[in-house]
């Protein structure tokens, strides 16, 4: 899933009055967490830092691959809307679907790869 499919599926789901911009950076506080908590801390990682999504075209890959994906960064940027929204029980349902995406990932991800050695964490 690129960033701009993304967007566009949180969009269509969830019409509102966020800019792109904001939702882009979103996703990158989001690919920061995912790397630095579950891909830097294993062997294979294939790069040794994350940056940011700024000044990169929407047609970037998000770190999360499919089937995981859309569960992921769909609820993800719902429930930040959400939560801007002050829609309490609307935050509570799609960070709970978030969060249950993300550890399904994590639990895959996490049984494929090797964590490093003595538990470093590198950044």
């Amino acid at each position: 899933m690129t960033i701009d499919q993304a967007i566009k599926l949180a969009d269509t789901l969830q019409p509102n009055p966020y800019p792109r911009d904001m939702k882009v950076r979103w996703l990158a506080m989001l690919d920061g967490r995912i790397f630095n908590e579950i891909w830097a801390v294993h062997e294979d990682c294939p790069f040794t830092e994350f940056g940011s999504y700024d000044n990169i075209e929407g047609s970037m890959p998000l770190l999360v691959p499919a089937p995981y994906d859309e569960d992921v960064y769909r609820h993800f940027l719902c429930s930040r809307m959400d939560l801007e929204n002050g829609e309490t029980a609307r935050y509570n349902r799609s960070v709970t679907l978030f969060n249950s995406g993300l550890e399904a990932y994590e639990k895959h991800y996490r049984s494929k790869h090797r964590p490093l050695s003595g538990g470093v964490f590198r950044l």
